[in-house]
């Protein structure tokens, strides 16, 4: 297993002893540095610390999981993975929509809970070094300032749009399946979640769209996926 534990510290937050103490040793004994709290209040206030990233537990003793998610994406970016004993849908993609990473179900093997963790550490470091602006037409995409324009406007995309809008616009004339998607940007893959891919689209080209009538810049490949294009309209 490649490992990409060096120096990088996972806050764990979950409000049962036992699993925190199995969780902490075992991320220890791999390199990782560990930060605990039992709880959403504390949790906060852990952020001062460098995180690169999250073990959220879903029900806390004092705040919902995801309101805490809500509260930790406005200042931080770092990778969030939801532990839930819920496994329904809804909570899954609740908690991706929200800006969550990546989602596990209790109980979980470890060997699985490691390979999501390097999975979403590669893709943040992927991230991190991606610094330049890409222009298509009236559109500009700020890869490290996470902000997208359209004839010097900003356009307000969620975190998910983003990130779809992102992996489409660095393939250019490339077709990627809704499993590629879906793969990259929820970091899973599911084949009932496949639609909320078909969803984010829509939002992304009516933003698009909107914003600019003279490019059309996603064009769907019908039974396959999409692929970012320059048309003009």
């Amino acid at each position: 297993m490649i490992q990409i534990s060096g120096g990088k510290t996972i806050l764990i937050v979950d409000d049962e002893l036992e699993i925190i103490n199995f969780l902490k040793n075992a991320l220890m004994l791999e390199g990782y540095d560990v930060i605990v709290s039992f709880n959403g209040t504390d949790a906060l206030k852990q952020l001062k610390e460098e995180i690169d990233l999250i073990l959220l537990d879903v029900m806390l003793p004092d705040i919902n999981g995801f309101d805490l998610c809500l509260q930790i994406r406005e200042y931080f970016n770092c990778p969030i993975i939801f532990i839930s004993a819920d496994s329904s849908e809804n909570s899954k993609i609740e908690g991706l929509m929200i800006g969550g990473d990546d989602f596990i179900n209790k109980p979980f093997s470890i060997k699985e809970l490691k390979a999501r963790i390097i999975a979403n550490l590669r893709r943040a470091k992927e991230d991190s070094v991606i610094e330049e602006v890409l222009i298509f037409g009236n559109l500009k995409i700020d890869m490290k300032k996470y902000e997208v324009t359209i004839k010097n406007e900003v356009v307000p995309f969620t975190k998910t749009e983003f990130q779809l809008l992102k992996t489409l616009a660095l393939h250019p004339k490339q077709v990627l399946t809704k499993e590629q998607l879906f793969n990259q940007v929820w970091g899973y893959m599911n084949d009932s979640d496949l639609t909320t891919v078909v969803e984010h689209i829509k939002k992304i080209r009516f933003k698009l769209g909107t914003a600019d009538s003279n490019y059309k810049y996603i064009e769907t490949s019908w039974g396959i996926g999409y692929k970012w294009v320059l048309v003009k309209c």
